[in-house]
């Protein structure tokens, strides 16, 4: 075999390996709250928001995802290194209705891992953080930002990471419940005999 085979058969090997690795490469969008176990009502919370893209990435865009009954929208900072291009950025300036939308992209494209930012949530409700049902993720955003799409022009499917939490009932509700369950036991405590007399069990 020539070199020149050789290096043409493993150029072609390369070539492949890289498209392969770049069809089965995941975008990741995360939030998190490091170090937070929970939150009380009326609290703020600062969410790191992240990507991890594996593809490179010329810019997009997604809608954060919350129940306004559990948060509410405080504001949103990117972070200052994240090296896009500043002109290409969007970000909700308050939650006066629609979607809050966040978008970022560089035409010189984006991959690898960084922070997108700062997200200040304000909770509605006390929670308890990594546990329970999602309670806050994103979704692409389809206007006006778009979805995210790579150096082609290709749309990129992302997977949003978000925060899963368990709403704590107040103190009030929990002594409400417990006031009724003690009057129930009470009632059924307490039966009437054929006599009309009542007895207690």
């Amino acid at each position: 075999m020539s070199n020149r085979s050789l290096w043409s058969g493993l150029g072609i090997g390369v070539a492949a390996l890289l498209l392969a690795s770049s069809a089965t490469a995941t975008d990741i969008v995360t939030f998190r709250a490091p170090g937070i176990d929970s939150v009380q009502k009326d609290q703020v919370l600062n969410v790191v928001v992240s990507f991890e893209f594996g593809d490179l990435v010329l810019g997009g865009g997604f809608d954060l995802d919350f129940s306004p009954a559990l948060f509410s929208f405080a504001r949103f900072d990117f972070d200052p290194n994240l090296g896009d291009d500043p002109a290409f950025r969007m970000k909700p300036a308050d939650g006066s209705g629609g979607a809050l939308t966040i978008a970022f992209g560089s035409f010189s494209a984006l991959t690898g891992e960084r922070p997108i930012g700062v997200l200040q949530l304000i909770a509605n409700e006390a929670l308890t953080l990594g546990t329970g049902r999602l309670v806050l993720s994103a979704a692409d955003n389809a206007h006006p930002a778009g979805p995210f799409i790579d150096t082609l022009g290709s749309e990129l499917p992302v997977e949003y990471v978000g925060l899963l939490g368990t709403v704590v009932p107040e103190p009030s509700t929990v002594l409400l419940l417990g006031v009724g369950l003690a009057g129930v036991t009470a009632a059924r405590s307490r039966r009437p005999t054929r006599d009309g007399s009542i007895t207690s069990d």
